[in-house]
Parts: C-alpha cells; sequence; structure tokens
C-alpha cells in the first residue's frame, strides 16, 4: 500500500470538484498520457492534456464526487469513484452520474505519469430525440 499515492490521488480529484486547472496540472509529469475511456485514443503531453481538462471544466459547472474504494501498490492507485456532475445543456440541469475506476500510475518524482479511466461508455451517451 501507498497511502501517500492515494492521498495524491484523492487531492488530484478535489482539484475537478474545485475547477482547478492550474492544480490538476503541478500533479502531472510533462510528458503525461491521459485516456478517458475505452473508445477514445489516449492523450499525450501536458498542453494536448490542459486543453482536454480545459474543455470539461469549462463545460461542468458542477461536480461531485463519491469515492467507493482505493487500493495501492506501489506506483498504481485504483479509484473506483461515482461522479456526479451537470452541464449547461443539461435541461434543466439534470445530474449525471457515472460510475468508473480509475488506474492512476506514478512517476519516480511522485506526480502522476498515466491517467486511465474504465466505465461503460454505452451508459453516458447524449439524449435521443422522442419518437412521435
Amino acid at each position: 500500500m501507498n497511502k501517500d499515492h492515494e492521498k495524491f490521488v484523492l487531492d488530484f480529484m478535489d482539484c475537478w470538484r474545485r475547477h482547478d486547472l492550474e492544480g490538476l496540472m503541478s500533479r502531472i509529469t510533462d510528458d503525461a498520457v491521459y485516456t478517458p475511456d475505452l473508445v477514445t485514443p489516449p492523450i499525450k503531453g501536458r498542453d494536448a492534456i490542459r486543453k482536454e481538462w480545459a474543455g470539461y471544466i469549462e463545460r461542468m459547472p458542477w461536480y461531485e464526487l463519491i469515492v467507493r474504494n482505493i487500493v495501492s501498490s506501489d506506483n498504481l492507485v485504483f479509484l473506483e469513484r461515482e461522479e456526479r456532475f451537470k452541464l449547461p445543456e443539461d435541461k434543466p440541469m439534470a445530474i449525471n452520474i457515472i460510475a468508473l475506476v480509475g488506474v492512476y500510475e506514478f512517476a519516480e518524482d511522485g506526480r502522476i505519469c498515466a491517467f486511465r479511466d474504465y466505465y461503460d461508455t454505452s451508459v453516458y451517451k447524449s439524449p435521443q430525440p422522442k419518437s412521435a
């Protein structure tokens, strides 16, 4: 177990709640790789990740995280969580809920060098128009 890495990941996730892009960026390496789900190609490097995450923060006025489980071994942390968030296009600001597991790999300098999220992408689709 690596409790320091677990705390680091929880602090990292708290940056999402606070919409703290700089806090997020300070916790990843320059050559970090972010894989948002099983169908999207990995996003590589600080600049590309910053652009992606800035877009998330801009579109998500409210975010909450519920931790289900957290475990670690050596340089890995697994975080099972439930994310609740609102998007501006939600009418009337419905709460979206996704259950997922994130895997965080740590570099020798103690920052995150890889971050992968795993969840069932079929549960999070744009609403389909109702048929007449």
